[in-house]
């Protein structure tokens, strides 16, 4: 009898194929880039791109909410459908109003945020950061779809259409980067690196929202009010967690050079290739946790909570290590026109730092399938603080060496004690119901 594919790793390998497809394709944009764009064009478009981190917290935590009710009406066999129409309409409302609320903050801090690149003028700074706003927040809204498949294990969906725009985006920049003169050529690089990414999954969000009305499942007082309930968490958290790993962007804006910004852009977009393969495999077992959970399967938890966090530290070590020899031949075919040396303690503090990310992520999304927030809650806030002072201050000292130091000290000093210490007191409270 052929033994059936866990559906979570199912997802987890089409995360990682359609991850490998989309890096190489970003790694081939950032070569194209760096060959018709100078240092400076190259960070001002890296600074203004990064911000899309930021508009993906756009669903303000309905997406996730609805991840989970999903899962936990699937698993007692109950109809789900009037919470997909529910959160269809919460969110397009909310597209709404974010649209209004980036038009009114565009002028006030486009140019504080791009004031370095002075041979830019503040119109066109405005236009651009307007422009990457409305495609990142239609990509953040939309992409509910994606916690719509996860929840409905088509999970592989979620992997596969990313790839595809990073497919059209690189077609579209590579097309481009063969006219030598353009006309307003940073604003039309940003336009077709950005839209596809809002384009797909709008379409699958349009599609299944029609669907999910036209069949009678539209709005459900009950349903909206334990979805905003729950999101309201998950989107405050979310918020909060991009202050802490959005944040070095925005701070690097004010204290750090273009070319400095450039090698930071470039290693931690290639330690994020390796990255992914851990993050993927997280993502794709929150509904598997989910169910463990509500079923009360603790010890099967907790051996999975050991398992993966053992499988991450030992994968990202020696990739780390295969990295520090291969990075100076991988950043000379990257980006041959400019003059970027990577140097290996940079390689070294970066490995430390997805370490650590590997040990935190992984009780924090256990944690977040059970929908308990408590102890991000309370420590977030203060690892924001810290962060963002860390950060300041050492870049001030450091450069980027003190972005990713203030990072690593966040969470040391954080939730990397008290996530592991309140996944305990659940496991610990298991056990002593199953011993009554």
């Amino acid at each position: 009898m052929i033994k059936r594919i866990p559906t979570y790793a199912v997802v987890a390998g089409s995360a990682w194929i359609s991850r490998i497809i989309s890096a190489a394709l970003q790694i081939l944009i950032i070569r194209l880039l760096t060959d018709v764009l100078s240092a400076s064009e190259y960070a001002y478009f890296v600074l203004l791109t990064s911000l899309t981190g930021w508009y993906n917290l756009s669903s303000f935590g309905v997406g996730y909410s609805l991840q989970n009710y999903i899962s936990e009406l699937r698993a007692k066999g109950e109809d789900y459908r009037a919470y997909i129409s529910t959160a269809c309409l919460i969110v397009t409302a909310w597209l709404i109003i974010l649209v209004f609320l980036l038009y009114t903050a565009s002028t006030q801090f486009a140019p504080t945020y791009l004031k370095q690149f002075d041979f830019l003028t503040n119109e066109l700074k405005i236009n651009n950061f307007f422009i990457v706003g409305i495609f990142g927040i239609v990509a953040g809204i939309t992409g509910i779809i994606y916690n719509i498949w996860y929840s409905v294990d088509k999970g592989y969906l979620s992997s596969i259409i990313p790839a595809i725009s990073a497919m059209i985006s690189f077609g579209s920049v590579y097309f481009l980067s063969n006219f030598s003169s353009l006309n307003d050529k940073l604003t039309l690089f940003l336009i077709v690196y950005v839209a596809p990414a809002a384009i797909l999954p709008g379409i699958f969000f349009i599609r299944t929202a029609i669907r999910s009305w036209g069949k009678g499942h539209t709005f459900q007082t009950i349903a909206f009010k334990l979805i905003i309930k729950r999101a309201l968490q998950f989107g405050v958290f979310g918020i909060m967690a991009a202050a802490v790993v959005q944040i070095d962007y925005i701070i690097m804006s004010q204290n750090i050079s273009s070319e400095q910004i450039v090698i930071y852009n470039i290693t931690t977009k290639i330690y994020s290739i390796i990255a992914f393969v851990y993050s993927s495999v997280l993502t794709a077992l929150w509904p598997e946790f989910t169910k463990m959970i509500s079923n009360n399967e603790w010890i099967k938890v907790r051996h999975s909570v050991v398992k993966y966090i053992t499988f991450g530290i030992i994968f990202f070590a020696i990739s780390s290590v295969v990295l520090i020899f291969l990075m100076p031949f991988i950043v000379g075919i990257i980006s041959p026109k400019l003059d970027i040396v990577v140097p290996v303690s940079l390689l070294v503090i970066l490995a430390l730092y997805h370490i650590v990310r590997i040990w935190t992520d992984t009780y924090s999304m256990v944690l977040q399938s059970m929908s308990d927030l408590k102890m991000m809650w309370l420590w977030t806030p203060a690892q924001i603080v810290l962060n963002g002072a860390l950060q300041f201050l050492l870049s001030k000292q450091f450069g980027i060496y003190g972005i990713v130091l203030g990072l690593i000290l966040s969470y040391l000093l954080t939730l990397g004690w008290a996530l592991p210490k309140r996944f305990l007191y659940h496991a610990k409270q298991d056990k002593a119901k199953e011993a009554n």
